[in-house]
């Protein structure tokens, strides 16, 4: 029984793949702050209300102050805050009041 030709292709090893390896720079603007895109992107989630929530920053590092309903929410808007390119450090004093 003769072999289908979608298996003698798929027999036959692919060429080695070409591009760069290892890390891309990160992508970021200059002009704007990072305490201002933690803000934003902190602004997008459904759960989370900035209006118990500030963001402060200085360089890379970022402060979250404020209160929340429970513990999730707390580590959901650090793990938001980790998740923004050029954050180094996350200094998390949410406090948690139900």
């Amino acid at each position: 029984m003769p072999r289908s030709p979608a298996l003698t292709t798929a027999d036959t090893p692919s060429p080695a793949l070409q591009g760069r390896k290892g890390t891309l720079p990160v992508p970021r603007l200059p002009d704007v702050p990072l305490a201002f895109v933690v803000s934003a992107a902190l602004r997008r989630h459904s759960l989370l209300s900035l209006q118990w929530l500030s963001v402060s920053g200085t360089g890379s590092e970022v402060t979250l102050r404020g209160r929340v309903d429970n513990w999730p929410l707390r580590t959901l808007a650090e793990h938001i805050t980790w998740a923004v390119p050029g954050v180094a450090r996350v200094h998390n004093l949410v406090d948690v009041e139900p």
